[in-house]
């Protein structure tokens, strides 16, 4: 027996969804040519409430910056007319209201359709509301001026000749208000629609019904937007008493009127926006063709913020990523490309399901990674610098729980050098962690070859754990890109950049396997956390460059299969023209970076201080897809690209790391 379907209410216009269902578009489309004249456009409303302590009126903020972003994106949907937007603060969390005009009703259906105001979804401090209204504004309002917004609800059993009663007093009022220097608009909200969810097989025409019910249990909201006069206009206080006396006199003669409700915003318009937008939009028109090869270089450049009808997503299936998938299988590339996706701005909505922190509590890692900046050439000519490194590596490899240790060193900067060493358990980090400490401090007493004092990081609560699957996990991606970034120190700024990371993140994500066969990928994102002092270097430290107390830094791990592979993703990132797709993604993370020209970005390259593991393999060339094998002696093995140089300097790190423990 078939289960009723599921509804959920979401924007709709004249009772039906944005997306509506394909058994209720008859019923639509005769619905809007009764109901919506062609003469009149629609009025997008939205209100938002921002998290405490942000602001999009601050300049140089995330807030601000993501809201440029989208205001300008908003304005390349086509059928865009106008944008009003203003701001009201409440008990410290500033509250916008959104007003954009449409020529037409198609016009919002695409607005819901796109990725509208999804930037803005980590900085909400409760759902937003998403309404429109069946309107054209006038054209006075293209001037910034104060917006005071009413709604009278009238409740769901309301009698027809209720509403009809109440339009006729309205309309009375109306011109007093007129007289008071205020200029009102005014209609009913439309209604929202439902979506279904369960179909399954039930019965077309029991979907229908459901849909059509439950759309129709809602209270109907008639909402004005009342502009102050260019002048002087009216004071808050007597809008405040017009509002009052209209309900008032409404309720005495409405018997189902409920409690009117004002706000009040001081506008702003498109034409007003000042050289921060006109900056974005001109950097976004910067090099139709660049080029990227590390995460530094893809977030220099701005991603086209135009609206795209055909994005190639649906169902957070990204066909773009796929048939870069076909193209890998078919040898006419290395590997696939990323990952991506977007939420509409129809699912951004009052009946949406509360926002969840984004990033859970993972508990406490079992990683721990130490940053070491030698003295330029010790690590290779002083004998006892070598050796007091490698007793450093062997005290830990023997230590009782310590699973695996790795290492590794800058390809541009060789003095450069981290140890991440990775433990069985939380418990025999813990145990362990005095030991880190003395065996660091001696190592430093015996080698005397360090610019500075060692940094211990450990993977903190807040960031994802290390992805790390052994030593064969390093072998697949022998080279580590290291970024750190700049992050303004304030808990909202590292909260944002930790949502906007992680969704970076999830570019790297691939369906696995075109049919029966397996497609590599090209990197693999492992992990980010926080630190308060910067990855110092030895170039850094001959600039004479100081960590700011203003800063915190997050330093981000992605492990690459090689340098070809780096520029190959980076570059197909950087050129993908469809914004829904990536671009607002490094938007996001732009907008949270203190300074993108202070990010730093470090190419690593990986061994595994293991020599059992070495000793079993042997590394031998296939010329023929310029790659490499680390076969085992069954005949079995792992290939993996890298060029010459890396693959080399690679080898001669396990076979150094192989002998000294033989």
């Amino acid at each position: 027996m078939a289960h009723p379907p599921v509804a959920t209410l979401s924007p709709g216009i004249a009772g039906f969804s944005w997306s509506t269902h394909r058994l209720l578009r008859p019923l639509q489309d005769k619905a809007l040519e009764n109901c919506i004249p062609s003469q009149l456009g629609i009025v997008s409303i939205v209100q938002l409430q921002l998290l405490p302590g942000l602001s999009v009126l601050k300049k140089a903020t995330p807030a601000r910056r993501l809201w440029l972003a989208t205001l300008q994106y908003i304005s390349t949907i086509p059928g865009w007319e106008s944008t009003l937007w203003g701001t009201d603060t409440n008990q410290d969390r500033e509250d916008i209201c959104l007003l954009i005009q449409w020529d037409h009703h198609t016009a919002w259906t695409r607005f819901q359709g796109s990725i509208g105001l999804s930037l803005m979804l980590g900085m909400l401090g409760k759902n937003p509301s998403n309404k429109c209204l069946c309107l054209r504004l006038p054209l006075f309002v293209t001037v910034p001026r104060i917006l005071n917004l009413f709604c009278f609800t009238l409740e769901r059993d309301a009698l027809e000749e209720e509403r009809v009663k109440f339009i006729e007093q309205w309309q009375k009022f109306e011109g007093e208000w007129r007289q008071g220097r205020m200029e009102p608009c005014s209609g009913w909200l439309e209604k929202d629609g439902a979506r279904a969810t369960g179909v399954g097989n039930t019965d077309h025409k029991i979907v229908a019904n459901t849909l059509m019910a439950f759309a129709e249990v809602q209270e109907m909201v008639f909402c004005v937007l009342a502009f102050e006069g260019a002048e002087k206009g009216i004071a808050a206080k007597e809008a405040n008493e017009i509002a009052t006396e209209a309900d008032d006199l409404m309720g005495m003669t409405v018997r189902a009127l409920r409690t009117t409700v004002i706000r009040k915003f001081s506008l702003s318009t498109t034409v007003d926006l000042d050289s921060e937008a006109r900056e974005i939009h001109l950097s976004s028109e910067l090099n139709d063709h660049p080029r990227a090869n590390s995460l530094i270089s893809l977030l220099q450049h701005s991603p086209h913020r135009h609206y795209s009808e055909r994005t190639g997503i649906s169902f957070n299936i990204d066909v773009n990523q796929e048939n870069t998938l076909r193209a890998a299988q078919a040898g006419e590339r290395q590997f696939p490309g990323p990952h991506g996706g977007y939420k509409q701005m129809g699912d951004i909505h009052q009946y949406m399901s509360p926002a969840l922190p984004f990033l859970e509590v993972h508990g406490e890692s079992t990683v721990d990674m130490i940053w070491f900046n030698f003295k330029p050439g010790t690590l290779d000519l002083n004998d006892l610098t070598k050796k007091s490194f490698l007793d450093f590596r062997l005290d830990f490899r023997d230590r009782e729980g310590c699973n695996d240790i790795v290492w590794c060193r800058g390809v541009e900067e060789p003095d450069d050098c981290a140890v991440l060493i990775h433990w069985k358990s939380v418990e025999a980090r813990k145990a362990n962690s005095q030991f880190i400490r003395d065996s660091t401090n001696e190592f430093v007493r015996k080698s005397g070859s360090l610019t500075d004092e060692p940094q211990l990081f450990d993977f903190n609560a807040k960031s994802d754990r290390l992805s790390y699957d052994g030593p064969l996990s390093i072998i697949e991606f022998p080279l580590l890109e290291v970024t750190t970034l700049e992050i303004p120190n304030s808990p909202r700024a590292q909260f944002l950049f930790e949502r906007f990371y992680g969704a970076y993140q999830s570019t790297t994500h691939i369906n696995g396997r075109l049919g029966s066969q397996r497609i590599e990928r090209a990197c693999d994102a492992k992990t980010f956390f926080s630190h308060d002092q910067a990855l110092s270097s030895s170039a850094a430290l001959k600039a004479g460059t100081r960590d700011n107390i203003d800063k915190v830094y997050f330093t981000g791990l992605m492990g690459w299969k090689s340098v070809e592979a780096m520029q190959e993703w980076y570059t197909d990132f950087a050129r993908c023209e469809i914004y829904e797709r990536l671009g607002h993604k490094t938007d996001a993370l732009r907008s949270v970076c203190a300074e993108p020209g202070n990010i730093k970005s470090r190419i690593m390259i990986l061994a595994v201080f293991s020599a059992q593991l070495v000793s079993r393999y042997v590394w031998t060339d296939v010329s023929q897809n310029r790659s490499s094998k680390l076969q085992l002696p069954d005949g079995s093995g792992h290939a993996f690209n890298t060029n010459p140089e890396a693959r080399a300097e690679l080898f001669m790190l396990l076979l150094a790391d192989a002998g000294s423990n033989s």
